[in-house]
């Protein structure tokens, strides 16, 4: 008789989120890790050495059971997609995508790939919390795990928080409808902010937070120290009620919304008024979109993701007009989820992907990649 037993590796990673004030003490992130390992193998030639147990009915009808063998199969499990690039052109511009690399943790489980920042010389990915990786960007870009942050990597108290924000000197923001957390990441230090809650957008010298959320009657304005956050004055843009989407470049802000009339809308804004701002009702016209999902600077142009309409979209930085949009979704051979997108410091735009894949049974699986996107006229 041979009787075989697969192992099973359950790994179950919880972060619990605390929503609370400043001077309130941060609820704990409990995270567990649960290793359960069975194998057994009973040798089969001892029992051909010894008929007496061979012929016993209770082994012999156990080895005749047609339901052991189905029982030993594990339901096959579903791949991660190999993504097949592919570079798009119009007129004289290109757009070329490559896949980085990524060490040290799988970007691939039940939950959504749904963050990416940049703070210092690190990178960061939301995935049932922030990750922190080192980065090398270029064509040949790479993350890998930086186990010497947080727990191995895995920052305090970021499970729900995956709108990320960071800059240059290392301070980043996670934040989502539980509040948010303010990292130092080049001390590894952090606070907790409870009551700023939204989409974040970090300004440059890391001095204030732009909270925002569809349906709010204004842009909230975060002052961050060292220690506590404190709100004040709101933001409105009488050209663009509704903001989905905002991003600092510099001074100006990077703006996505619906304006007065709730037709989708793209635009650079500096002190408060439009430079330009494009958008349409017209289905399929250059300047209509389906949402604002990301926009950063890509020289000599503004870049936009859309992934409702699966395009990334060029605008002239000078009056917003669309001087050419690609689609997302031949560039990679998958269509999926986008967002959102960000300018590296070696020039390249990088964005994240999450393509979810449902095996026989329904069971879905998300799998996240970093892609660089480098637009060259």
């Amino acid at each position: 008789m041979r009787r075989m037993f697969a192992a099973a590796l359950v790994v179950t990673l919880i972060g619990v989120a605390a929503c609370g004030s400043e001077d309130e003490e941060p609820a704990d992130a409990f995270p567990v890790e649960e290793t359960e390992e069975a194998e057994e193998v009973e040798e089969a030639l001892e029992q051909v050495d010894e008929p007496e147990e061979v012929e016993q009915p209770e082994e012999s009808e156990e080895a005749d059971e047609p339901q052991d063998a189905e029982e030993a199969e594990e339901p096959a499990g579903v791949e991660r997609p190999v993504l097949e690039l592919a570079a798009q052109s119009a007129g004289p511009i290109t757009v070329t995508p490559s896949e980085c690399r990524v060490e040290g943790y799988d970007l691939e489980g039940s939950e959504r790939v749904d963050g990416f920042a940049f703070a210092g010389e690190r990178a960061f990915v939301h995935h049932e919390g922030v990750r922190a990786f080192t980065f090398t960007g270029g064509d040949h870009c790479e993350l890998a795990l930086d186990t010497s942050l947080g727990d191995n990597g895995l920052l305090p108290e970021t499970e729900r928080r995956g709108s990320l924000s960071g800059n240059s000197n290392g301070r980043l923001v996670a934040s989502g409808v539980l509040g948010s957390m303010v990292f130092d990441t080049a001390l590894d230090q952090s606070y907790e902010c409870s009551s700023m809650t939204g989409d974040v957008a970090l300004s440059p010298d890391g001095n204030e937070a732009l909270l925002h959320f569809p349906g709010r009657d204004a842009v909230e304005q975060w002052e961050l120290s060292d220690t506590i956050c404190t709100e004040f004055d709101g933001i409105t843009f009488d050209s663009m009620p509704d903001i989905k989407f905002i991003a600092y470049d510099g001074g100006d802000l990077l703006i996505g919304g619906s304006d007065p009339e709730e037709v989708n809308s793209a635009g650079r804004f500096r002190d408060g008024s439009a430079v330009w701002q494009t958008g349409s009702d017209e289905i399929g016209a250059p300047g209509w979109f389906g949402w604002v999902h990301g926009m950063a600077p890509c020289d000599p142009y503004t870049c936009m993701i859309d992934t409702n309409t699966d395009k990334v979209v060029l605008f002239d930085d000078g009056d917003g007009s669309v001087v050419a949009a690609f689609d997302l979704g031949e560039l990679l051979g998958e269509r999926g989820w986008w967002e959102p997108l960000l300018l590296g410091d070696d020039g390249g735009n990088y964005l994240l992907f999450n393509k979810a894949v449902d095996d026989e049974d329904g069971e879905r699986t998300n799998f996240g990649y970093v892609i660089r996107l480098e637009v060259t006229s």
